[in-house]
């Protein structure tokens, strides 16, 4: 096997991963359908368009933080990349809870709940 460098080696590693993700995601989509019915899948197109808003917010949030906080060092990037995953997680969760019709709050009552 050739030598690959590290630098080509991460972005495809993401790549199959996401195909992996994506094909495993729709076999268990047409499973459920098919042994459940088409009721068990009712709101699963809001719910993922809702997903990606939240995706996108976060996405732009993080960015935001780690591009408009630039550090030299192992601590500083540390501090950076905590507040990034913080602000991805908040802008994900608000944008999350605002569009996807109660499943979020019903989820978390259920998880609060003792």
């Amino acid at each position: 096997m050739p030598f690959v460098p590290r630098s080509q080696v991460v972005p495809w590693l993401g790549v199959g991963t996401t195909i992996g993700l994506t094909a495993s995601g729709v076999a268990l989509l047409v499973l459920v359908r098919r042994f459940r019915g088409p009721r068990a899948l009712q709101g699963c197109g809001r719910a993922a368009i809702a997903g990606l808003a939240g995706a996108l917010a976060g996405t732009a949030a993080g960015l935001s933080v780690a591009l408009g906080l630039p550090v030299v060092g192992f601590l500083p990037n540390v501090a950076v990349t905590l507040l990034a995953s913080g602000a991805v997680l908040a802008a994900f969760l608000a944008i999350v809870a605002l569009t996807d019709g109660g499943d979020l709050r019903a989820v978390a009552r259920r998880v609060i709940r003792p």
